[in-house]
């Protein structure tokens, strides 16, 4: 059988949400992808792929001390969803 309702909407709603970190991070919008990556893993601490495009953004916006912060909260979701 397929995936549940919830599972399928779960995946929609990261891809989509992904996809626009994206193409804000690609136009240089990095507010707007700062925004959306803090908003998903508000809801998934431990996607790396957000975390990734969060500490990006937060470094070429000039938030450099939030990037090594950011770098330091990846590590301690993702040991805990070890």
């Amino acid at each position: 059988m397929g995936a549940a309702p919830d599972q399928q909407f779960r995946a929609a709603w990261l891809a989509a949400l992904l996809l626009l970190i994206e193409r804000y991070r690609a136009a240089g919008d990095y507010a707007n992808a700062i925004q959306q990556a803090r908003c998903l893993l508000q809801r998934e601490p431990a996607h790396e792929t957000a975390h990734q495009h969060l500490i990006f953004c937060l470094a070429a916006s000039g938030e450099r001390e939030a990037g090594l912060a950011q770098v330091e909260a990846c590590r301690q979701a993702l040991r805990q969803h070890q």
